[in-house]
Formats: structure tokens, C-alpha cells, sequence
């Protein structure tokens, strides 16, 4: 079965005005996510096991802007008004204002994970539990 992650950012490696590092660097742990989801058949219990995800190196786990580790919530949190849940996000909102995360979407048997990398407001209304 294959799993994808969307992002809303442009898809281009390298540099340039239209790349966004943090994003960037999101959406390569977010293929370790699924590609670990797609063999487990389950979130890791920490974001250092997928190390042994794949045979791609696993990128630095912290935000190339700030230097901060990425927040990780395995159980993910419901954000008010956006399908899914927040499994990875940035510690602070350093980018404008804005913070960088990955949402999975609620797993279904028999179909692969989805997730996306989105951009948050700086204090997102989380329904439920709160970082």
C-alpha cells in the first residue's frame, strides 16, 4: 500500500527564495513516519527509532531555523478546525509567527497513513490536551 505526505510548500531540493528549510527538513521525517508506520503498523514510540526506518539517513530532529528539537506526540493533538493530529511541531513559533508541523490523519485498517506538513499559527487552540 502506499502512503504519501502532502505539503503545501514547493517540492524543490536544493536552494532558493521558493525553498523553506524547516519544511523542507518536515517533510523528509515525514516519509520516515509513514515509511516506519507502513512496516510497524504503528507511530514509533520516539522519533529516534526511525533511524532504522529506511535506507535514506534520517534528517537532524530539530528546526534548521531555531536549533530547537521538534516536539514530538505520538498520540498527536487535535487542533480546533483542522482534520488530523499534530504528531511533530516546532518548540516555538520562529518562522514569522508561524510554526511548522506534521498532521497524520487518523488511522484506517487496511489503508496506509497520511499525513501532510502544514503551517500553524503561533498559539494554535488544540482541542482537548494542550503541549
Amino acid at each position: 500500500m502506499a502512503a504519501g505526505c502532502e505539503t503545501s510548500v514547493p517540492r524543490s531540493r536544493g536552494t532558493g527564495p521558493d525553498v523553506i528549510p524547516c519544511a523542507e527538513r518536515l517533510h523528509e521525517i515525514c516519509g520516515h513516519l509513514l515509511l516506519y508506520y507502513s512496516i510497524n503498523d504503528k507511530l514509533p514510540e520516539r522519533l529516534a527509532d526511525l533511524k532504522t526506518a529506511g535506507p535514506e539517513p534520517l534528517p537532524p530532529l530539530t528546526c534548521p531555523d531555531s536549533g530547537k528539537p521538534y516536539v514530538y506526540n505520538r498520540s498527536g493533538l487535535t487542533i480546533q478546525g483542522r482534520p488530523g493530529r499534530l504528531v511533530l511541531y516546532d518548540p516555538a513559533p520562529t518562522h514569522s509567527g508561524m510554526r511548522w508541523g506534521i498532521l497524520a490523519d487518523d488511522p484506517v485498517e487496511g489503508k496506509p497513513l497520511t499525513a501532510r506538513v502544514v503551517r500553524l499559527p503561533e498559539n494554535p487552540v488544540f482541542s482537548g490536551a494542550k503541549p
